[in-house]
């Protein structure tokens, strides 16, 4: 008796294996177009052509290349020379003290986007936001996040603001190794010292918070760290940062 069941797999197996060759292919050309851009100082990511791929396919299609795209921008950004750690996450998760750590053990410089703004205006962030107003204060920022991608052997750590802008993200992607510190939303709130504060008093603001910015943390990331001790964090990225760097000299 035939075992049509067998049958059916082998034929998925033999396709599949025609479907990983053919990934093998794409991959390798995507790596010889991150070279090109590298040595062209060209952007990894081109929206446009992205747009030009998928609207010819329909909606099943277009996410399975989505996800090509995906990879294939990942193994072009490791032939990038990005001699900058930028860390994001949400208020509380930790990152400036785990900044802080990283800057010492690097010896890289630490660069906070609202501490920049603080003392390139000599006024704190209460002020300017009293003073000139939120509207006022992203176009300034976005300067001071322009500055700091200009250094080299430098932390960076943004603001929530900053990151809904689609020109500042492609900015920190294009010239740094991205770490998304990712905590769980009742340590945020329970551990950050919230409850006596009064941006994220409500933990439902937490979590409108965490919705409306977490896919922009999963697009922009190159590593996603859990948060533990902090010491324990920076470590971690640290490793993963010379990993990178070390990785990269062998392309």
């Amino acid at each position: 008796m035939i075992d049509r069941m067998k049958l059916f797999r082998d034929k998925i197996d033999e396709i599949d294996e025609k479907l990983f060759e053919l990934h093998a292919d794409r991959l390798d050309y995507a790596d010889r177009i991150g070279k090109y851009k590298a040595e062209n100082q060209l952007p990894v990511a081109v929206p446009e052509r992205e747009a030009e791929m998928l609207k010819r396919l329909d909606s099943e299609r277009a996410e399975l290349l989505k996800l090509l795209l995906k990879q294939s921008k990942a193994r072009q950004y490791l032939q990038r020379e990005r001699p900058r750690i930028t860390l994001i996450g949400l208020p509380g998760c930790g990152k400036d003290v785990i900044a802080q750590l990283l800057a010492e053990s690097h010896d890289f410089q630490l660069l906070n986007t609202y501490e920049m703004a603080e003392h390139a205006s000599g006024m704190s962030i209460e002020n300017i936001f009293a003073k000139y107003g939120e509207a006022w204060f992203k176009p300034f920022e976005k300067d001071m996040l322009k500055t700091a991608i200009l250094e080299k052997n430098v932390v960076i750590t943004v603001s929530l603001n900053l990151l809904q802008d689609p020109q500042n993200t492609a900015m920190i992607k294009e010239n740094s190794v991205c770490f998304y510190i990712k905590r769980k939303l009742s340590d945020i709130f329970y551990d950050s010292g919230f409850p006596q504060q009064t941006h994220f008093s409500d933990p439902v603001k937490l979590l409108e918070a965490y919705d409306s910015i977490h896919e922009t943390f999963e697009e922009l990331m190159d590593y996603e760290v859990q948060y533990a001790d902090p010491v324990i964090c920076a470590r971690k990225i640290s490793n993963l940062y010379n990993e990178l760097h070390s990785a990269k000299k062998l392309i």
